[in-house]
């Protein structure tokens, strides 16, 4: 009996363990995207839904020193809070029914945002960029 009990609890503790493992933003590091986005000229148009392998609602774009925590979504306090203390990385955060998903830590190298983008919702359909030919930013393209 004991070792039933054993077991059960470990298959517990198992579960638990990977639920919570299922539950948190995963980075998302994918070489296709960071390589467009770095090698981009001006006037140049990303359109990320085509770029992502998995499903997501909205983007939130945090530029240098923001805080991911500041919004209202689900798992945010387990997303890399590095872009609060560093000036060389955006940090773009995916979320799906209210809950972060995957993030992914994007050198500044690859261009900035424009700060009207940084901390708002970005719907899936509407997260399509377009690299400004006087600045350089990156910008929703209208």
């Amino acid at each position: 009996m004991k070792k039933w009990i054993y077991m059960l609890l470990w298959l517990i503790t198992l579960f638990i363990f990977l639920w919570d493992w299922i539950e948190s933003p995963r980075p998302f590091d994918d070489a296709e995207l960071v390589s467009r986005l770095t090698g981009a000229q001006a006037g140049d148009r990303i359109e990320l839904e085509e770029l992502t392998p998995f499903s997501w609602e909205e983007l939130y774009i945090f530029g240098p020193y923001l805080d991911p925590s500041s919004i209202d979504v689900r798992n945010m306090d387990e997303v890399p809070d590095a872009v609060q203390y560093s000036d060389s990385i955006t940090l773009l955060v995916f979320v799906q029914n209210n809950t972060a998903i995957r993030y992914i830590e994007l050198s500044r190298s690859a261009g900035d945002f424009e700060m009207d983008l940084y901390e708002r919702a970005i719907k899936q359909k509407s997260a399509v960029f377009i690299r400004n030919k006087d600045s350089r930013l990156w910008k929703l393209d209208d």
